[in-house]
């Protein structure tokens, strides 16, 4: 097995709140990240936009998590789940590469 700590509960539950604060942690530096790379007039578009990706995947995130947890083996499920939102996170972080930082 890839991961063996996984299946232990107790330590499952000792990486609920990492995996929360990863998740949405970003949220702080997003809010000041925005407004100093978006010209003023467009930043409640932005924000919304921003807000509107962030809620979209919080809705599929939980359809997806049960639906691989419904399909995978009890052994790999959880191994699946976690792969699943590291690819999440490590798509996010590339996408991030491609922001320009600009001088106002």
């Amino acid at each position: 097995m890839i991961m063996p700590f996984v299946t232990n509960p107790g330590l499952l539950w000792m990486f609920v709140p990492v995996l929360g604060f990863v998740a949405f942690g970003y949220t702080g530096a997003m809010n000041t990240l925005i407004p100093e790379q978006v010209d003023s007039y467009y930043v409640g578009i932005v924000v919304g936009l921003f807000l509107i990706v962030s809620q979209l995947a919080n809705v599929v995130q939980p359809i997806v998590i049960g639906r691989i947890l419904d399909v995978v083996s009890l052994q790999y499920s959880y191994v699946a789940c976690f792969t699943f939102l590291g690819a999440g996170a490590i798509l996010g972080a590339i996408l991030v590469l491609g922001a320009k930082e600009t001088n106002k």
